[in-house]
């Protein structure tokens, strides 16, 4: 994935130099999680711990967030007040409708600054038996509800 992405930045003029961590998450994290050495560009995920803008944009996008010698989530290093105070007044909101759609726009206005960029969105096929029973997909997670799926 690194050398396909430095062809294509090449091409754009911008010359990256993969800078490989291996497969070990710790050593990862010490170049891409600390904000003297963050480099420029960093392949990362990120999922929400439950459906709602708090657990994903917070910790991305907040200033606040940022965290000093390692642990940072907020790898643009963004930190606008505005942002801040819209986060705060989103949390404060108890109507979920109204929330998610607030969030929703914050996630559009963050979106066209480009802070991040999503690369690639995984796909995985789920596949179940004839003899297994309650069997559904998260509508959220997009993965088996364990919790309920029993043999036939």
């Amino acid at each position: 994935m690194a050398t396909a992405l430095q062809a294509a930045y090449a091409q754009a003029g911008i010359n990256v130099k993969p800078a490989p961590t291996g497969t070990d998450s710790d050593a990862f994290r010490a170049v891409a999680g600390d904000t003297a050495n963050e480099p420029g560009l960093s392949l990362d995920t990120w999922g929400a711990d439950w459906p709602s803008g708090a657990p994903f944009l917070t910790p991305i996008f907040d200033g606040r967030e940022i965290v000093q010698g390692g642990g940072n989530f907020n790898l643009a290093q963004y930190n606008d007040p505005t942002v801040n105070a819209q986060i705060d007044q989103i949390n404060q909101i108890t109507d979920n409708t109204a929330a998610q759609q607030q969030w929703g726009e914050l996630d559009a206005r963050l979106g066209k600054l480009a802070l991040t960029v999503p690369l690639y969105f995984p796909k995985n096929l789920t596949l179940f038996g004839p003899g297994v029973k309650n069997v559904y997909l998260s509508e959220w997670r997009g993965t088996y509800d364990i919790a309920v799926v029993s043999v036939k």
